[in-house]
């Protein structure tokens, strides 16, 4: 996919490079174009629609370019078919996969996807592509993460469009294509509506994707790590490095994941989320084995996210199982059950003036969750929800 996408880039900056610009400058927004960004800028640019109704740039690559194997026409029908929306992250199964609800037209993706699952959390949202590739779902390109501000402004924006083109917000009356050629308005909607965030982990890292070969084979992983009390082995070939318990998570937090790579057992692979957490495994790892961690240094990779440092912080994190522990939910409990009544039925400017309840009865469903008040406990979210028939 990376090399069919380097050459129809290439085509693209021969045949259109007016367009090609253009779509990469409205992606990046405020943001400096170095390697990693602009490379996420010629993705959105190959496979997002024209407002105009044109093909896509990667439409017209193909055209241009008849696939010369059936990979290649795969690959080519499922950017045609790439399906963009406004999706909340339902659910992450670390290294594994997604489950992301288009918020606006109801669809859910289960998503297969290995180092985004390490960088996001329920709950968050955000603008994705969504191919689909020999029957199963992945993430092209990239996404591009709202906050709240964000959230109702792309909303909005893709229901203002979805009008325009004389469709309403049903997953089967619209064509993928139909979602691409909103994405520019979507995208320009929510960079305008909102400061871009600096996301973190608990600990207050910037994020980045960070994986790390090791020389050590599984075996004499697992052996070495066994007795160690934060390192929780869950089958033969995968354990996590956990740490403090955190309350809002529901469980201690996930500060790395192992699993085995290779043939024969394989070798251990250490994922996590900042280059700190990495450093301090590696302090861990020589206070307690008196030797250094066995990185393969070259190839050490290192994906930071797109992150402004400037912006409000905006944390990320994964507990290893959820515990109900509702010890600290007395009078500050109550107060935001009050809270959660108060914002059901107070009028809101974005809204029109209408309150949440008049709005979901107005038939604003998808306006209103982008508008629910993440700060509250999340039972209380949940109840706001069937409330509302969320």
């Amino acid at each position: 996919m990376h090399a069919l996408r380097d050459r129809a880039a290439r085509w693209a900056e021969q045949h259109h490079p007016e367009e090609l610009e253009q779509s990469i400058r409205h992606w990046l927004g405020p943001h400096s174009p170095d390697d990693r960004l602009f490379m996420e800028g010629v993705a959105y640019a190959l496979v997002t629609g024209n407002q105009d109704g044109q093909p896509s740039l990667i439409e017209r690559h193909s055209r241009a370019n008849p696939p010369a194997s059936r990979r290649e026409r795969q690959l080519y029908e499922a950017w045609r078919t790439a399906w963009f929306g406004v999706f909340e992250l339902l659910s992450v199964a670390e290294g594994k996969y997604l489950i992301l609800e288009d918020v606006v037209t109801g669809a859910v993706f289960s998503v297969r996807e290995n180092s985004a699952s390490l960088m996001l959390s329920p709950g968050q949202w955000g603008l994705f592509f969504i191919v689909c590739i020999d029957g199963r779902h992945e993430l092209e390109g990239t996404a591009l993460l709202l906050s709240p501000t964000g959230r109702i402004a792309a909303v909005q924006a893709m229901l203002a469009g979805l009008q325009e083109l004389g469709k309403g917000p049903d997953a089967d009356a619209l064509s993928p294509a139909d979602t691409r050629r909103l994405a520019p308005g979507v995208v320009a909607a929510a960079r305008q509506a909102e400061r871009r965030p600096r996301f973190v982990n608990r600990d207050g890292h910037d994020l980045a994707l960070v994986r790390a070969t090791l020389t050590l084979p599984w075996a004499a992983f697992a052996d070495a790590t066994e007795p160690w009390a934060d390192i929780v082995h869950h089958d033969s070939d995968t354990a996590t490095w956990i740490g403090r318990h955190d309350s809002q998570l529901g469980g201690p937090l996930s500060l790395a994941s192992f699993s085995s790579e290779g043939p024969d057992g394989g070798v251990a692979v250490v994922q996590t989320n900042s280059i700190e957490r990495l450093d301090v495994l590696r302090q861990h790892w020589l206070e307690r084995t008196g030797g250094p961690l066995p990185v393969v240094e070259d190839e050490l990779e290192i994906e930071r996210v797109d992150s402004n440092p400037d912006g409000p912080a905006v944390q990320v994190d994964q507990s290893l199982a959820s515990a109900d522990d509702r010890s600290q939910q007395d009078a500050e409990y109550g107060f935001h059950q009050h809270l959660a009544q108060d914002w059901l039925n107070h009028p809101i400017p974005a809204l029109n003036g209408q309150s949440p309840r008049q709005a979901v009865h107005a038939g604003r469903a998808a306006e209103v969750r982008a508008l629910l008040p993440t700060a509250l406990p999340e039972d209380l979210l949940w109840e706001l929800r069937e409330e509302l028939d969320l």
